[in-house]
């Protein structure tokens, strides 16, 4: 929660206050609502609810106490946060590569990449397998032992890490790192999945993509984001030591997440 306020996630419809904790003090006190009462209503427990109240908590904890405490609470956008895309023209702006610094960072610490399944044949990029068009990277099988990294359309995000969180859930790819800008956390794969097993890398420094474009070519207007599935805690640090960033913990382990799809 501590990084939602550092990336400029808002969330509107909450209660008054100058931060997230603050708005979900007051829209308790707006219930009438106890500690157990609201972990009773979430379904949480009390410890988890109180780790939420002093900004400790994960986002799929601070999503189901929205849900009770504001059902009607949604992300507000912050002027200047995001490129903004239009329909005829997303294609365009979604040139964007990943610079060689920044891949260089990743083999460095996660090992050689073994599938790029949203690549360019302009993409200054490495892998033992490249998915690109007229090949559909959303149809296609993945399939990778090694690190498999997706720099994805930003414009078209969710169906992107949803099946990149398909694949690595179901044991097809063993080693994930994806790249969206940190704003879109709101995405329920993310915080209903994600976050329960993957670590996420918040990079301190805004970089500059590489684009077939010259009028792309300006650093980014928004905070990165890597969702690190399947990686050791030294090969993030390894990556950190070489490209400065941020680590939100996952809230549990991928075998302990595994076990509970496999109960549904």
């Amino acid at each position: 929660m501590k990084a939602m306020d550092t990336l400029q996630i808002r969330i509107k419809n909450v209660a008054k206050g100058g931060n997230l904790v603050e708005q979900l003090g007051y829209a308790q006190v707006r219930c009438k609502w106890s500690v157990e009462r609201l972990a009773e209503r979430a379904g949480l427990d009390i410890r988890t609810v109180q780790a939420v109240q002093s900004g400790r908590g994960s986002v799929a904890s601070l999503t189901a106490m929205l849900q009770v405490l504001a059902p009607d609470a949604e992300r507000q956008e912050v002027a200047g946060s995001h490129w903004t895309y239009h329909k005829l023209k997303d294609s365009e702006r979604d040139l964007r590569f990943t610079p060689p610094h920044i891949l260089a960072a990743l083999t460095a610490a996660f090992g050689p990449i073994e599938l790029d399944p949203c690549s360019h044949a302009d993409a200054p990029i490495t892998a033992s397998r490249k998915i690109m068009l007229p090949e559909d990277g959303l149809v296609a099988e993945w399939a990778s032992e090694g690190l498999t990294y997706v720099n994805p359309p930003f414009s078209h995000l969710q169906p992107w890490l949803a099946k990149a969180l398909d694949h690595f859930e179901g044991g097809e790819i063993g080693k994930l790192v994806f790249m969206l800008p940190a704003s879109r956390l709101d995405l329920k794969d993310f915080a209903f999945r994600a976050s329960n097993y993957a670590t996420t890398v918040f990079l301190k420094r805004r970089f500059t993509f590489v684009s077939p474009n010259p009028r792309f070519a300006h650093p980014v207007p928004f905070t990165i984001a890597l969702i690190c599935a399947g990686c050791d805690e030294a090969d993030i640090t390894q990556f950190c030591r070489l490209i400065p960033g941020m680590v939100m913990a996952p809230q549990q382990s991928a075998r302990d997440v595994n076990r509970e799809l496999a109960q549904l």
